[in-house]
């Protein structure tokens, strides 16, 4: 109650009317509730902010484990395809590769049979030959040659581009991302203009 007295006589003495006395508490009041109704805005825009930075993180995950695992299928798939095309040629080679050999055998026992006849009675060997344009074997194994692309050095120089293709796809959406994540502010500050509004 003393307290209270001196204030009164105090703003009295100093010209000022209970009027005004309330006229700036009542200002007051109004910035207070003013305050606390910015401090209620800014802790719900935080909690959003919080929510929203939370679910994007979440999704981000799932987005990019989902294409870890294309890449990863990607990869699976040309090795499978590799290996099957390789099988499948190294066959086809050795089937010929077989029947080269056949014939080589053969052609190797009909020289030894010409060797031996040569040395023998000429009669018997005008009997018993055989005319050297048609060797035995000779019929299906002229319709193969080599393939020029022995090598699968190209599918390496292919998938050696792509994977500078998706860096550099990663690096310029990534760097999009990024300024589109610092953009999103909670409170937008004044720009700076004074030296010492720089340094904070």
């Amino acid at each position: 109650m003393k307290l209270k007295l001196i204030l009164f006589f105090g703003v009295w003495e100093n010209g000022l009317s209970m009027d005004h006395l309330l006229k700036i508490q009542r200002k007051c009041r109004e910035r207070m509730l003013e305050r606390e109704k910015e401090h209620q805005e800014l802790t719900e825009a935080v909690e959003l902010y919080e929510r929203s930075a939370r679910r994007v993180v979440q999704e981000s995950e799932m987005i990019f484990t989902d294409l870890i695992k294309t890449i990863e299928r990607r990869r699976y798939e040309l090795t499978v395809l590799i290996r099957a095309q390789e099988k499948a040629a190294v066959r086809r080679a050795e089937g010929v590769m077989k029947r080269l050999e056949k014939e080589i055998a053969e052609l190797k026992k009909r020289d030894a049979e010409l060797e031996e006849l040569s040395h023998t009675d000429p009669i018997h060997f005008l009997q018993t030959f055989v005319s050297p344009l048609d060797p035995p074997g000779s019929s299906d194994l002229h319709s193969f040659s080599l393939s020029p692309l022995l090598s699968l050095d190209d599918v390496t120089a292919f998938v050696s581009r792509l994977r500078v293709k998706v860096e550099n796809i990663c690096y310029e959406e990534f760097r999009m991302v990024s300024n589109t994540v610092k953009e999103v502010q909670i409170i937008q500050l004044p720009k700076p203009q004074t030296r010492e509004d720089f340094l904070h």
